[in-house]
């Protein structure tokens, strides 16, 4: 069983753009010009997931819980047609080279990120209020996430980010991102 991991990503005071390239990548410009990353994962010690931890487990019905597999009606790897036929996609907002994103939520703050030709669904930021199984969200703070997440790590170049990626500012967490492989540039 894959154990949940937790990547943080720390706004920072620092100028410039960091570049975010990491196994499982996505596609979008970060939240500010200037950030600095954390990752983490869970201890292969600590006791098996239950039913309403396990990654991968399927939503219920209206359940819109932030898992490494997605949220709601968005998976990973789900391509463009049926993405359109959930009809939660909401306006493109970005169309780069084949490479798009939509937004989604009902404040439109959700991102869904559709790769080039058959890739599909390669990066999914969750909406305000979606939550991961260890309700982890918007607006939690970085303390709450060492603590669901007790082995995340500062983000840097060539950490793993399978699982999940929290996007930090101040010490909140203002975005929660999955993501899998992508040929999209510029990957989060």
């Amino acid at each position: 069983m894959k154990l949940n991991r937790a990547v943080l990503m720390t706004a920072a005071a620092v100028a410039g753009v960091l570049a975010l390239t990491a196994c499982g990548g996505g596609n979008t410009t970060p939240p500010s010009a200037t950030s600095t990353p954390t990752s983490a994962s869970t201890p292969a010690s600590s006791a098996a997931p239950t039913e309403s931890e396990k990654p991968n487990a399927p939503d219920a019905p209206g359940d819109v819980t932030m898992r490494p597999s997605g949220f709601g009606p968005f998976k990973i790897g789900m391509d463009e047609a049926a993405a359109k036929a959930t009809g939660q996609l909401g306006a493109l907002v970005s169309d780069d080279s084949g490479c798009k994103i939509y937004e989604t939520g009902s404040d439109k703050s959700g991102r869904v990120r559709i790769g080039q030709g058959t890739e599909g669904i390669y990066s999914l930021t969750a909406p305000n209020g979606v939550r991961t199984p260890q309700d982890i969200g918007q607006g939690s703070t970085d303390a709450e996430v060492r603590a669901a997440y007790p082995d995340a790590k500062d983000f840097r170049a060539g950490l793993s980010t399978e699982d999940y990626l929290f996007v930090v500012e101040g010490s909140k967490v203002i975005q929660v991102v999955v993501q899998g492989d992508s040929a999209c540039p510029g990957k989060l």
